[in-house]
């Protein structure tokens, strides 16, 4: 027998599950708008995370990407937005329309901590 699809409300409670584990995973980063620390460090690269939906999510992907580049924190956090186009563009008088959505990014400088 055929297990049935997961409803639309299991799919985003599973989602937000996932996301929790993340943001516990990922804690031990510090994150700080501030551009400089209260400890000794070094500074690695700017680093951006992916477009995401809400700025949480943006946050969790900040956090991934200093993870990889393995750093310990990113200073100087910002956000930014990227406009995407979805579906197919309607010429109104000869001009293209498309439809746009908005996603937020997180960017920093991922920093690793020095020993004290």
């Amino acid at each position: 027998m055929r297990e049935r699809p997961p409803t639309p409300a299991e799919v985003a409670e599973a989602a937000r599950r996932e996301q929790e584990r993340l943001a516990e995973e990922l804690a031990p980063i510090t994150v700080s708008t501030l551009s400089t620390a209260s400890r000794p460090y070094e500074q690695h690269d700017v680093i951006y995370g992916e477009p995401c939906d809400d700025a949480g999510a943006a946050m969790v992907s900040l956090k991934l990407a200093a993870r990889t580049a393995g750093c310990d924190a990113v200073l100087g956090v910002g956000f930014g937005s990227a406009e995407f186009r979805v579906g197919q563009p309607v010429v109104l008088n000869g001009v293209p329309h498309g439809q746009s959505r908005y996603r937020l990014f997180a960017y920093g400088t991922a920093i690793r901590w020095l020993p004290e």
